[in-house]
């Protein structure tokens, strides 16, 4: 990874803790419905013809008496069961699939937007790629999530992620609304969250 990648990285990561400015509204070039479940019934996504600007509407928001549940943040309401491809003849593949994805309640709509409705920017990397280790080559995306083309976020959210021969990592609000963190070391069987 070029010294121009890890500065833009460490300029990122310095902006998540500043909004960004808001973007002009873009015009839509196609939007479909999202298929449910698990996603909403009337989401809707929208993109511009670049593909660089994408926005969501049709969400609907969580009871905030939910959200200030801390029982309920260990939940999964997004993928309550495990997919078939997840260890299919295991007995104790409810409980692991629970270990394996802790809190994704509170990635998803606590500390997330994912049940909010918003626009997403992608100003570096591939549109919908939330880091390039899931096309096997190296780099660095940067997205911002705004009401710029109608929403309901409290206030902008940035995402980062960098990939290099030696580490995957993350943080901020993903595309799709899920808040998170992580570190992977490439080929490595400890990692850290």
């Amino acid at each position: 990874m070029t010294r121009a990648s890890w500065t833009l990285a460490v300029a990122a990561t310095a902006a998540f803790f500043i909004a960004p400015a808001q973007a002009a509204p873009v015009k839509a070039a196609r939007c479909w419905n999202t298929p449910d479940p698990p996603y909403q019934p009337h989401e809707r996504w929208c993109a511009s013809a670049d593909q660089k600007t994408r926005w969501v509407t049709g969400r609907t928001e969580v009871p905030l008496w939910l959200k200030l549940n801390p029982l309920w943040w260990f939940k999964n309401d997004f993928e309550p069961v495990a997919p078939a491809w997840y260890l299919p003849n295991d007995k104790l593949r409810k409980v692991k699939w629970y270990l394996r994805n802790p809190l994704q309640n509170a990635g998803n709509y606590v500390a997330g937007t994912k049940d909010l409705n918003y626009t997403v920017h992608f100003y570096k990397g591939p549109p919908v790629v939330t880091n390039y280790a899931d096309l096997n080559q190296t780099g660095c995306i940067y997205t911002v999530l705004d009401n710029s083309n109608g929403g309901n976020l409290w206030f902008p959210r940035t995402y980062v992620s960098c990939t290099n021969k030696f580490v995957t990592w993350y943080t901020g609000t993903q595309w799709s609304g899920f808040y998170g963190f992580k570190l992977n070391i490439q080929h490595s069987k400890l990692q850290v969250f």
